[in-house]
């Protein structure tokens, strides 16, 4: 056979082959991961399903820390927070960003210990079941993609889920605690704040949430495409901005640094309770415009806030 007619035919056969490859792909490919996923649940021990049934140097394949959860370890951690409010709460919080977590110290325990150095132990953890997870929303691997783990009262996202590099990824925040020693915090990739009634008292579950209307929303701006006086949007935005922040007036006045909407909004404290709704935009002209800008009338990607009153 003539060189130059077999090197055709095989590169026409290689062609047809890859071709048929990549149909037969498209057509039985499982769907979990790539574009052909689907929405609906795992569903994992069946023949062929394509999903792995056993996971090994994890306890499950919600978790994708780098290194074994426990509570005398951080990972990317981007926040403290000391009470001053009230000098004899003597509480420490701990923005524990990689492990989707707070931790909370009592200083008191801290300060008693004898040994070097510390090795404080916290006493509590939000935003987890226990010190020994660390899955946004209860689940890291992301395994529902493209929907993303749906979060909860008792849950946290400090990292996002579609992180491909965990070790690059994370989050920072600001929290704030009130006079009643109710703590405030940023839930930077769900959108949203979380306030915890005196949770060294109490328990680890959020009792009220702002930027989002349950605790099961998630989306930037509830999924509409521009801001309002109720939503929140926590981005990276163009400046690699990735904090977000809160705090409390001495009136009780409720103060959000809304990073990807370029605004600092205000929500009032009414007979004791905060509005759900805010009362003051800084930033902006409105409550539904979200651009950024140098004049002095105009933010970009704000990442802190703190009212000294």
């Amino acid at each position: 056979m003539n060189r130059n007619l077999l090197i055709k035919t095989v590169f026409r056969v290689s062609v047809i082959t890859l071709v048929v490859s990549f149909i037969a792909m498209s057509t039985i490919r499982p769907t979990y991961g790539g574009s052909t996923f689907t929405n609906s649940s795992l569903t994992r021990g069946q023949a062929d399903d394509g999903i792995a049934d056993i996971v090994l140097g994890k306890p499950n394949f919600n978790e994708v820390s780098s290194y074994s959860i426990v509570s005398t370890r951080l990972a990317l951690p981007h926040g403290v927070f000391i009470n001053r409010n009230n000098p004899s709460d003597n509480k420490m919080y701990v923005d524990d960003a990689g492990n989707n977590r707070i931790l909370g110290f009592d200083l008191e325990d801290c300060r008693a210990s004898l040994t070097e150095p510390l090795n404080c132990i916290p006493t509590i953890v939000l935003g987890q079941p226990n010190f020994n997870s660390g899955a946004c929303n209860g689940d890291s691997g992301f395994q529902n993609y493209p929907t993303p783990p749906i979060p909860s009262a008792s849950t946290l996202c400090l990292e996002d889920a579609a992180q491909l590099s965990i070790s690059e990824g994370g989050s920072g925040a600001s929290m704030a605690v009130d006079s009643s020693n109710n703590l405030y915090i940023a839930d930077f990739f769900n959108n949203r704040v979380l306030k915890y009634n005196n949770p060294f008292a109490t328990d680890n579950i959020a009792d009220e949430v702002w930027g989002q209307d349950d605790f099961t929303g998630y989306h930037c701006n509830k999924g509409f495409p521009n801001p309002s006086a109720t939503s929140l949007c926590f981005s990276w935005g163009n400046s690699n901005n990735w904090t977000a922040s809160v705090d409390i007036d001495s009136a009780g006045n409720l103060w959000v640094g809304d990073s990807a909407n370029n605004r600092v909004l205000k929500f009032p404290n009414v007979s004791g309770t905060i509005s759900k709704t805010a009362t003051l935009v800084l930033g902006q002209s409105d409550f539904v415009t979200a651009t950024s800008g140098t004049a002095l009338n105009k933010f970009h990607d704000p990442s802190s806030v703190r009212v000294n009153s």
